[in-house]
């Protein structure tokens, strides 16, 4: 096997299609447009990501299933992956298995990547199995070295040549931190560009009502549905209108360019707390409150981040209501 260090060149980049993207799912794609957070807007449990673009001859639908220990246990908890896996297989996805040690808000370029060369089934009855499933999660270094890699070189997912990169990893990435064991997967399909040139507008469909048939295995809300739109509301974000079905949204989109001036600017990081991960554009006066969607009114904050200030604000509104009765009575 041939752990390494950093993304393998396997998650499936090339050029970004936002628009296309944003006509599958119904909801406008995070920084870049490069993809959609499906736990955080539509309530997906299995899955985070979804990300369409132009790569290997045609349009690219791609997503990682388990990525993070919640999903995984979800997946592997109550026996969803290995259905999942078979789904997706049976309708001509490409299914990969991607296990790698990170700790939290890692990039991919300091995590470590196994590759196993087991079929997809297999390797999702390892994550299914209690002594698997309860390897999900974090780990004190200590543990990662005496238990937890021990198994999985007996588990097949990684083996003895692996183990100068692990020190490598433990030294030069990981340090005093947690290691989080991720138990991925990674799901791909392609539309040649001829297939998808002949659906034309209904390309986004078409995408939608394949992405639902394999992901209704796992019990997820299809794409575009009513309760994805009532979670969207609740996130404050544009929502496809009742009587819009080809792709319009109630609210006016933040303009791209707006969109790059403010990642330029924050250089894609939290402007609270650093992390890029799960990034969200996040307007200062809410757009609800008469705010624009102009650069200077717009920030980059994390997910954790912009709930904890959707919070404060929303405590602050109400202890003003409540004090308001008792300044008209001093008033008065």
């Amino acid at each position: 096997m041939t752990a390494q260090i950093g993304a393998d060149g396997l998650d499936f980049p090339g050029d970004p299609r936002p628009e296309l993207l944003a006509g599958v799912t119904r909801v406008h794609p995070g920084p870049g447009g490069e993809w959609v957070n499906l736990e955080g807007r539509l309530g997906f449990r299995s899955t985070q990501r979804l990300r369409v673009s132009d790569l290997d001859g045609g349009v690219t639908v791609a997503t990682w299933p388990a990525e993070l220990a919640p999903q995984a246990r979800y997946l592997y908890g109550r026996g969803l992956g290995s259905s999942l896996v078979a789904a997706a297989l049976e309708r001509g996805w490409t299914v990969e298995p991607s296990p790698h040690l990170a700790y939290h808000t890692a990039p991919p370029g300091r995590r470590l990547y196994m590759r196993p060369s087991l079929p997809p089934l297999d390797y999702a009855a390892i994550w299914e199995d209690p002594e698997g499933l309860r390897r999900v999660g974090s780990h004190a270094r200590a543990d990662v070295e005496r238990e937890l890699w021990p198994w999985l070189k007996q588990a097949g997912l990684a083996d003895d040549g692996d183990d100068s990169v692990l020190l490598r990893f433990l030294d030069e990435c990981l340090g005093r931190r947690p290691a989080h064991m991720r138990p991925g997967l990674r799901f791909r399909r392609v539309w040649a560009f001829a297939e998808a040139a002949a659906l034309g507008s209904a390309l986004a469909r078409a995408i939608r009502s394949e992405f639902d048939a394999v992901f209704a295995v796992a019990h997820e809300p299809a794409l575009g549905s009513a309760q994805a739109v009532r979670l969207e509301a609740r996130e404050g974000e544009s929502v496809p209108s009742a009587g819009a079905r080809t792709g319009g949204f109630v609210r006016e989109a933040i303009p791209e360019r707006v969109r790059h001036e403010v990642w330029r600017r924050d250089q894609g990081r939290c402007v609270d707390c650093g992390s890029r991960e799960r990034l969200e554009f996040d307007h200062i006066i809410p757009v609800s409150k008469g705010g624009s969607n102009t650069a200077r009114n717009i920030e980059l904050r994390c997910e954790s981040c912009n709930r904890r200030k959707s919070a404060s604000v929303l405590r602050a509104s109400a202890l003003l209501c409540d004090r308001q009765p008792a300044l008209m009575g001093r008033r008065e």
